[in-house]
């Protein structure tokens, strides 16, 4: 009886540290190992729930976010002198992306949404661009009542996928969302519009 008593003891202390080790797992998971920083960490979450709105779920104020439904609920614009399409290939997420191709009007906008703001509020935009292309959120009919283009952290020549966003507080109620060809010799590509309220 003692002996069975101490054999259900010690497979429950096993049971116990074995839940343990699990735990610590996935918190050092969670946390980075390996010297990582909790910057590089942060921005692994990000990117996990921008697949979430890439999908369209999660609060994303922008409809087709990642253009896999083609040019659905975006209204497209072609440059002077430059090319803009939605693409199948080379794109961050799922199959479809928009392309730019070098215009003649740096800054021309190509596709653009509709998207309605709270005045006073503060929102986030992230897009993912590569090459000379751009997110922006504008006030107006178009790209000159703006706010801050996202380019911060921005490699134009690297020629990867860059996870670039910005905060803003809305002045006003209506606005676009656009992809803009920000150069008159190179080309672009975005992807994953993202447009939360904070």
């Amino acid at each position: 009886m003692i002996q069975g008593k101490g054999q259900g003891a010690l497979e429950y202390l096993l049971l116990i540290g074995g839940a343990v080790i699990v735990a610590g797992i996935v918190v050092a998971l969670i946390l980075g190992v390996g010297g990582t920083s909790s910057s590089q960490s942060s921005q692994g979450a990000n990117i996990s729930l921008d697949k979430i709105y890439a999908e369209g779920y999660g609060g994303n104020l922008v409809v087709n976010p990642s253009f896999e439904s083609g040019q659905n609920s975006w209204a497209r614009n072609v440059p002077s002198g430059g090319t803009t399409e939605i693409v199948s290939g080379s794109c961050y997420h799922a199959g479809k992306c928009v392309h730019n191709n070098s215009a003649t009007v740096t800054n021309g906008y190509s596709y653009f949404q509709p998207v309605t703001l709270q005045a006073g509020k503060t929102y986030t935009a992230v897009m993912y661009q590569k090459g000379y292309c751009e997110g922006m959120v504008s006030t107006g009919d178009g790209p000159s009542q703006t706010y801050p283009h996202l380019t911060t952290g921005r490699n134009y020549t690297n020629n990867k996928w860059n996870r670039t966003t910005w905060t803003f507080t809305a002045t006003g109620t209506a606005a676009n969302i656009y992809t803009v060809v920000s150069s008159t010799t190179g080309e672009g590509w975005c992807d994953v519009a993202i447009l939360t309220a904070n």
